[in-house]
C-alpha cells in the first residue's frame, strides 16, 4: 500500500499529485513485478499528460482505476445494487480504456464518522459497477467481471462458488 499523506503532499507540493508522479510509480511497480496496481484516487479531470499516462497504464496491463457516484436515497434495490443518480468522479478518457479494470469507491460514513461499509455494486444507467476492492480481488483470483453473477444475497463466481452478502 502506497499512501499519499500530509507529509507526501508537503514534499510533492499540492493535491492532486502531478500525474508524472503516478506515471513514475506505475513504471517502478510494474518493473518490480507488482501483480496489481490499484488506485483509489480519482483521475476525473483531463490533463495534458493523459496520453502518456494512458500509454503507461496500458503497457503495464495491471492498473485498476476508480470512479465515484452520487447514490440515490433509499438503499439497495431488489437485486442488491445501489442506484446512482450521477457519476461524481468519472475516469477520464483515454485512461478508462487503458486500464485493466474500473471499479467504484463509494463509502458510507457512520454516525461516529467512521467508514465501515461500502456498496458491493452500484447501478448507473443499466450498468453494474463493482466496488474497486471486490473487482481487484476477483481478478486476482482469476474471475472475470463478465462471468460474475450478482444477486441480492450472494455473488456467484463460477457455478457453485459463491460469496454470501448482506445489503
Amino acid at each position: 500500500i502506497i499512501e499519499i499523506s500530509d507529509d507526501t503532499l508537503k514534499s510533492l507540493g499540492r493535491w492532486p499529485v502531478p500525474r508524472q508522479f503516478h506515471i513514475t510509480l506505475i513504471k517502478a511497480l510494474t518493473e518490480s513485478g507488482a501483480r496489481m496496481i490499484v488506485f483509489d484516487a480519482l483521475f476525473s479531470e483531463p490533463q495534458a499528460i493523459d496520453a502518456e499516462f494512458a500509454s503507461v497504464i496500458k503497457e503495464s496491463g495491471r492498473v485498476y482505476l476508480s470512479l465515484a457516484f452520487r447514490l440515490k436515497a433509499g438503499g439497495v434495490n431488489s437485486d442488491g445494487a445501489y442506484e446512482a443518480d450521477e457519476i461524481l468522479g468519472a475516469v477520464s478518457e483515454p485512461l478508462k480504456s487503458a486500464a485493466a479494470g474500473v471499479g467504484q469507491v463509494n463509502i458510507f460514513i457512520d454516525a461516529d464518522g467512521k467508514a465501515r461499509r461500502v456498496p458491493l455494486w452500484v447501478r448507473h444507467e443499466e450498468r453494474l459497477w463493482p466496488s474497486l476492492g471486490f473487482l481487484a480481488a476477483a481478478r486476482y483470483l482469476g474471475y472475470s467481471q463478465e462471468k460474475i453473477i450478482w444477486r441480492s444475497d450472494k455473488v456467484i463466481l463460477e457455478g457453485s462458488k459463491s460469496i454470501p452478502v448482506e445489503p
